[in-house]
């Protein structure tokens, strides 16, 4: 045959067996598209928890400008907006509060905000626009409705504010209003230029620093230049590199793509081989016809990238829409709230990734395929993985089960690594189902909660001064039917300076070890803001906090104790507090620093004597915000010393225990508490609610690298299965010669598969019993939210339908084997 005449011929024959091939190509584009479904997945998780952490920091303080000045004159705003790295500088004035009896202890700010500065603290309408007349606002969706307005464009609206002591009301008209968000802890009503400037009030500017410098040093510069003075300024820039590096260093994700990566290896890898196996002696046969190497080669390429334009596509789609299904539970238990971000830029990563992964797990097969000895094509491979022959037998066994060991024997190799995957299978998923049956949430409870309710009055006020209603509602609780015990807390935060002493102990402390501690807190701004404020001039926050009831049983329990000495009479004198610090590790005398026992410290005027150093649990100050969280020292008092100290001051947050009888009857009291007054109130299944959804992503992607291992182990073990039989074709021919039925060498090939099958089964029981009983019972036995919980009911539900497997494999593959050599005989016959 011509040189000419063969790529005509080859081609023909390759377009019959692509046709005949159907089957395989599918089994192709199944797997493709499982691969890049996963590696979509989790490309866009990863993607959108960075976006959601970015923004949530930003939220937390309070703006996306990276500095934020107050108080600045007419004359320097175009000197600072002309500054050489400000890329963009917003405008506002500050008017006033809104002191609307509705908005309760929302803390709203009455300013005259440009388009920038609006933006900025995010809060730009997205219905009108900015005011521009005197009588003219915008405001907040969830603003308005407290003030009882409907959110639409012409409503009239009062506002209420102060200016040196006295009260004015003004009604305006709404042109523009946005959606307020729940992670910004102040809300802002705008108003026009003229009406703000008729209030002297300094300028307030947000700026924009160019990315590519480093904005604490333009601070400085900028502080210098304009001779600003502590307090009149504050650095927000967030460290995206800390966030993105907190995103890679999780390890589930590269787990879940290293998994993804392997599985889909082994499977194409799988898939390939058994297909040029198969169709060795069609290669051979193009051989003979006079095609090269690289012709072979370049119709397998092109038969897989074919398959994969075909696959990936569609991967892609699927991965896109499930993987935005999956962000909200997936990362919700990090944030208030999930928002999705769409960037469709990042399915490249997938993309990409798949295309390797096509690629690295055929290029050794093809590369082979093209290397095939006409010779070799025809010749009949009798010894399996390259392994002499030896003559095994065993008395007392059927023939079939005899034939099926000595078989397995002369394939050993590429068995070993199908049983060894489906054991570390099925142990894994054994061992991380124990984990998590084992949660005990008793326990938890115990750690995570100080009451069976709590509600909190969402006070986000700068001043803290809690809720008036709280304080009538607690009244109507306490005295409720089935409310077995109660407490109360308070807040009043307040600025001091610190004796010298104290203020050297704190620096030392997160100083130290090459500034250890601090470059840690560098992800939180406003705190190393106000750390620095206290290391120059000594004035720190205090948080004063007042406690009765089950909440200074909470606090007294003696494993919260760091040093000195809880006395629950002596405290409740109203001589005494208790400060707050955080245990370090044990055995080490490295608890955060804060006034010493036996210490005295002035509040508000008054000396008291720190009676103990205690580790308060997290419950009692959870989600009671102020404004000015940041760098600050807590102290306790008894509420009835704490109401002498500041009487103005309402409580915080209410916690009581019930009676189980009246356990449905107060839910649905707080329920519409929580919808009549904006409150939010916590029960022990939300606590559990929240802890499921937490550890959700981490044991789905530990349960899915187990069911992965399991199927790369079938795969694999369905590879050896598929091999051995195309091996021994001319075997079952001669077979059949003797006598031996179709039947018969169906049994052998099943008790062949389910001989590795048993194996791997036994094994898996054998080391899975040990290692739960043993490393996991340990390991379980170290965890404060945990009793130990043996079952192993994942490998009782897999047993079943890995013998299933291993009966019905060997049966299709030996069908398709044997269509398959039809196929090459009529292949021959043309």
């Amino acid at each position: 045959m011509s040189n000419k005449e063969v790529p005509s011929a080859v081609q023909k024959l390759v377009h019959r067996n692509f046709k005949t091939n159907k089957g395989k190509n599918l089994l192709l584009i199944a797997i493709i598209v499982l691969c890049s479904t996963f590696y979509s997945i989790f490309t866009i998780i990863p993607y959108n928890e960075y976006k959601n952490l970015e923004r949530y920091t930003q939220h937390k303080n309070g703006t996306s400008a990276d500095i934020v000045i107050n108080d600045l004159k007419d004359e320097q705003i175009p000197r600072l907006k002309a500054w050489d790295t400000c890329t963009l500088l917003g405008e506002s004035l500050f008017v006033s509060e809104a002191e609307n009896e509705e908005l309760g202890n929302q803390d709203t700010e009455i300013r005259y905000a440009d388009n920038e500065y609006a933006q900025f603290f995010y809060s730009f309408p997205t219905v009108g626009n900015m005011p521009q007349a005197e009588d003219e606002i915008a405001i907040g969706t969830k603003t308005l409705r407290k003030l009882g307005v409907s959110p639409q464009i012409g409503n009239t609206v009062t506002i209420v504010w102060n200016e040196g002591g006295e009260q004015f009301k003004a009604e305006f008209k709404v042109v523009g209003f946005w959606n307020d968000d729940d992670e910004l802890e102040t809300r802002y009503i705008w108003v026009s230029k003229n009406f703000a400037k008729s209030y002297k009030s300094g300028n307030t500017v947000g700026i924009k620093i160019d990315d590519n410098t480093n904005v604490t040093d333009e601070l400085e510069k900028i502080v210098k230049d304009f001779d600003l003075q502590d307090g009149q300024y504050y650095l927000t820039q967030i460290n995206y590199c800390s966030i993105a590096v907190e995103i890679l260093l999780d390890f589930t994700t590269w787990i879940a793509l290293m998994v993804v990566f392997i599985i889909s290896v082994l499977m194409l890898g799988s898939v390939q081989q058994i297909s040029i196996s198969g169709n060795t002696a069609f290669y051979g046969r193009l051989k003979a016809m006079g095609a090269e190497e690289k012709q072979i080669r370049r119709v397998i390429w092109k038969e897989l990238w074919l398959v994969l334009a075909v696959s990936l596509p569609i991967g892609l789609i699927i991965g896109w829409y499930t993987g935005y299904k999956l962000v909200p539970n997936m990362i919700r238990g990090s944030f208030s709230y999930v928002e999705l971000y769409y960037n469709i830029c990042i399915l490249i990563i997938p993309a990409i990734l798949t295309i390797i992964t096509v690629f690295i797990s055929n290029f050794k097969k093809i590369i082979d395929a093209g290397k095939i000895d006409i010779e070799q094509a025809f010749k009949y491979k009798v010894n399996g993985d390259n392994e002499p022959i030896r003559e095994k037998k065993y008395p007392g066994f059927p023939i079939l089960f005899q034939m099926s060991m000595d078989n397995l024997s002369r394939y050993k190799k590429r068995s070993r690594i199908g049983i060894l995957l489906i054991i570390i299978g099925l142990v894994w998923i054994s061992s991380f189902y124990v984990i998590n049956i084992s949660f005990d949430e008793n326990k938890y409870l115990a750690v995570t909660r100080i009451s069976d309710y709590s509600l909190n009055s969402n006070d986000m006020s700068d001043d803290a001064m809690g809720s008036a209603s709280l304080e009538e509602y607690a009244d109507f609780l306490f005295g409720h039917e089935g409310i077995t015990d109660h407490g109360k807390l308070y807040l009043q935060g307040y600025d001091e300076i610190l004796p010298e002493k104290v203020s050297n102990r704190i620096v030392n402390y997160y100083e130290s070890n090459n500034r250890e501690r601090l470059k840690y807190m560098s992800y939180d701004p406003v705190w190393i803001q106000q750390y620095n404020q206290m290391k120059k001039n000594g004035k720190c926050r205090y948080q004063i906090w007042g406690i009765d009831g089950l909440v200074i049983d909470a606090i007294m329990e003696q494993g919260n104790l760091i040093s000195g000495t809880f006395n629950k009479d002596e405290f409740m004198t109203g001589k005494f507090v208790i400060a707050q610090g955080i245990s370090g590790d044990e055995g080490l005398d490295e608890e955060e620093p804060t006034y010493e026992v036996g210490e005295k410290i002035l509040i508000s005027g008054k000396e008291y004597e720190i009676m103990a150093i205690a580790d308060v649990p997290y419950s009692i100050k959870q989600n009671v915000k102020s404004s000015s969280a940041g760098f600050e020292l807590s102290f306790f008092l008894p509420s009835k010393e704490f109401g002498s100290l500041f009487p103005d001051t309402n409580a915080q947050k209410l916690f009581f225990n019930i009676a189980e009888y009246a356990d449905s009857s107060i839910s649905k009291i707080l329920t519409k508490i929580e919808q009549d007054q904006g409150f939010t109130f916590t029960s022990d299944n939300q606590i559990i609610q929240q802890y499921h959804n937490e550890v959700f992503a981490q044991n789905g992607v530990e349960m899915l690298v187990g069911y992965a291992l399991i199927l790369a182990g079938m795969v694999q073990m369905g590879n050896s299965i598929f091999s051995s039989i195309i091996n021994r074709k001319k075997e079952f021919f001669l077979m059949s010669r003797i006598g031996m039925t179709q039947k018969q060498i169906k049994i052998m090939l099943i008790l062949e598969s389910l001989t590795c099958i048993a194996i791997s089964l036994i094994s898996s029981y054998i080391l899975g019993l040990a290692i739960i009983n043993f490393f996991i019972k340990f390991y379980i036995s170290s965890q404060w939210a945990m009793t130990y919980n043996f079952s192993i009911s994942p490998m009782l539900i897999l047993t079943p339908i890995l013998l299933i497997f291993a009966i019905v494999l060997p049966m299709l593959a030996y069908r398709w084997v044997i269509n398959q050599e039809m196929h090459i005989q009529s292949l021959e016959g043309e």
